[in-house]
């Protein structure tokens, strides 16, 4: 189990087109966050790998525990997600589950593993 920790996360902005209609991609920023990042266990793997089936190559995935506010995608904005960088892999932020109450708020999030070519088009 890893506890809460300093981790960079890599942040896109919208691609949009410009007053000339000219198509502009989104630029990167990285930022760091406070999160506790542990691997699903067996139980978990099933469940978000037929959830997240949609025809991704899923390698491996992390919950993400924080109360920092990471993105997902969002095809109606065209918001990409964010993409979490952890022992030399990277992980796409997919799902998001607000765990709010009156002793620890915080956010899970998971996380599926993505090679360079995947987020990068």
């Amino acid at each position: 189990m890893f506890f809460n920790t300093s981790v960079e996360i890599l942040r896109t902005t919208t691609c949009q087109y410009d007053d000339d209609g000219v198509w502009q991609e989104g630029t990167t920023t990285q930022l760091s966050v406070i999160a506790n990042v542990q691997p699903l266990n067996e139980r978990e793997t099933e469940q978000y790998t037929q959830i997240l089936a949609g025809g991704n190559r899923t390698i491996s995935l992390v919950k993400v525990y924080t109360n920092a506010i990471l993105l997902t995608d969002a095809q109606m904005t065209g918001q990409k997600a964010d993409i979490l960088l952890w022992l030399g892999k990277q992980y796409k932020i997919a799902m998001q589950e607000e765990w709010q109450s009156n002793i620890i708020s915080h956010f899970r999030y998971i996380g599926v593993e993505v090679v360079q070519d995947e987020f990068s088009k």
